[in-house]
């Protein structure tokens, strides 16, 4: 998975032969920018960003569900142990 600027995640099923865009996962304004994502597992991941972006996969990325809490600060970083369990770094 690649993430990056205009709320954008692109996604490769195939080692890299061909690439696929999830534009704007689970409605975000397309003026977030995803700076990490994590995946505790094959199918549980989180990714955050700017505007206190926070979003949940439980299918290994197909489908994204926005957690975030109020907020407008950058979110730089995400490291999870479990499903419940993690560390995200902000400014």
């Amino acid at each position: 998975m690649v993430i990056g600027s205009g709320a954008s995640l692109l996604y490769t099923d195939d080692m890299g032969d061909n690439w696929h865009i999830n534009y704007k996962p689970a409605g975000v304004s397309r003026f977030v920018t995803f700076n990490a994502i994590h995946f505790v597992d094959e199918a549980i991941g989180y990714m955050v960003g700017s505007k206190a972006t926070i979003l949940k996969t439980e299918d290994g990325g197909i489908n994204w569900e926005d957690i975030s809490p109020t907020g407008t600060y950058n979110i730089l970083d995400v490291f999870f142990l479990s499903e419940s369990v993690g560390i995200i770094t902000r400014v």
